[in-house]
């Protein structure tokens, strides 16, 4: 049977789905330190081999094994398994009902970078210190952030959310072992309102972390963190919310709702309907009808 390919470009992002198989990658060059595979049917791996980068994976439903050098570790949805670079490994599917397979790759290199950010040091990478994780709430920030990578959100917002997940796995990893400590964050109402202020500035822009972090000269984990701690908002949500609140005023001129979404940042007209009504609980165009003619 011929397997039929589709790709769909949103965002710059690439999915490739598999109407067979039921499959879903992300790639992007705009991330280039991961890759995420996402397979509905699991197949499982009966030969040992390694992959070159950190390799995080759960699965939605039923159980697998997986097969280490020394030892068998169960997968089942509410465990997520990491292992280091070059660790021998192969899957064997032990229950017909499984399925959900979320596979993401990470670069060491840039994982390494982040240790160093989040825990203050120069060491070379330090491996995770077990391959799994039994932890409901790490699974589920996992899962959240996989669904997150192939749904048409924003780069910002899937950078930010790689990175808070890739930091919360990190910390929960060192934790376990007491061996790093996290770094101390610095004077965090004067930063945050440093980065309020950049973001105030440039919101209609496209801004990436690394711009923020290029013009305040501090670490994007600092970034994320400290901003969020303040504000009670993502950074994506902050700007969202700002990319609204613009739209609103530009909906009492006279002007097109083509118009009022290019000026105040929206370069989709669904992505623009479905943020203006979360935020308002009414479409664009119900608030422009409604409002007081002069």
């Amino acid at each position: 049977m011929r397997i039929i390919y589709y790709i769909f470009l949103i965002d710059s992002d690439i999915i490739i789905k598999s109407i067979r198989m039921n499959h879903k990658i992300f790639k992007n060059s705009a991330m280039p330190h991961i890759e995420l595979r996402y397979a509905k049917q699991i197949r499982g791996c009966s030969k040992s081999h390694t992959h070159e980068m950190i390799t995080i994976s759960a699965i939605e439903n039923g159980k697998v094994d997986l097969i280490l050098l020394d030892t068998n570790k169960d997968i089942a949805p509410g465990i997520i398994s990491i292992l280091n670079p070059n660790i021998a490994h192969c899957v064997e599917v032990l229950n017909k009902n499984s399925y959900g397979d979320y596979v993401l790759h990470v670069d060491t290199k840039w994982c390494t970078e982040l240790q160093q950010e989040v825990f203050n040091h120069n060491n070379d990478f330090t491996p995770f210190s077990s391959p799994i994780v039994d932890d409901f709430e790490i699974y589920t920030q996992y899962i959240n952030l996989c669904n997150k990578l192939l749904d048409n959100s924003t780069i910002l917002e899937k950078e930010e959310k790689l990175i808070e997940f890739m930091t919360n796995i990190l910390i929960y990893d060192s934790s376990q072992t007491t061996n790093l400590t996290v770094q101390a964050e610095p004077n965090k109402n004067e930063i945050s309102k440093q980065i309020k202020s950049y973001l105030d500035s440039n919101f209609l822009n496209e801004i990436t972390l690394k711009d923020i972090s290029s013009k305040l000269d501090l670490s994007i984990v600092h970034i994320i963190r400290l901003f969020k701690k303040e504000y009670q908002l993502p950074i994506h949500s902050y700007i969202l919310n700002k990319k609204v609140h613009k739209a609103r005023e530009l909906l009492s001129e006279d002007i097109s709702l083509v118009d009022v979404a290019h000026e105040s940042g929206f370069y989709d007209q669904s992505h623009f309907h479905k943020s203006f009504k979360r935020v308002f609980s009414i479409s664009p165009k119900e608030y422009q009808d409604n409002l007081p003619k002069s």
